[in-house]
């Protein structure tokens, strides 16, 4: 409730884009507030230094979060994927932030998501 997360969107198919406000509009309304800084290396480092609690998304590159995970498990931190699994860099999605963060954003995020989709 008192999270302040971070997270981005692509511009992808109309369905992406649409799941992507759901869970942005579910999510909104549960935490403190959320910021579109827009550059997820940049994101991820901030809630590695805990500026931001928590940042989710989808369909990054490993550029994009190599870096970010390296210093967010560094800081005690917890990465994964919107089906809670552990994430690598070559998965579509991701949730970081600390690990009851994590798993309360899982939870929120989860039923947005077909099965068997990462």
């Amino acid at each position: 409730k008192n999270a302040l997360l971070a997270t981005g969107f692509v511009a992808e198919k109309r369905e992406v884009i649409d799941e992507q406000l759901k869970i942005f509009g579910d999510i909104v309304h549960k935490c403190r507030g959320v910021r579109r800084p827009g550059a997820a290396a940049y994101d991820l480092a901030l809630v590695a230094r805990g500026v931001f609690d928590g940042f989710w998304e989808r369909n990054l590159q490993p550029w994009d979060s190599a870096a970010g995970i390296l210093l967010i498990e560094e800081a005690g931190g917890k990465i994964a994927t919107y089906q809670g699994n552990k994430y690598h860099p070559y998965m579509n999605t991701i949730i970081a932030g600390n690990a009851t963060l994590v798993e309360q954003m899982v939870s929120i995020i989860r039923p947005y998501m077909s099965a068997g989709q990462e």
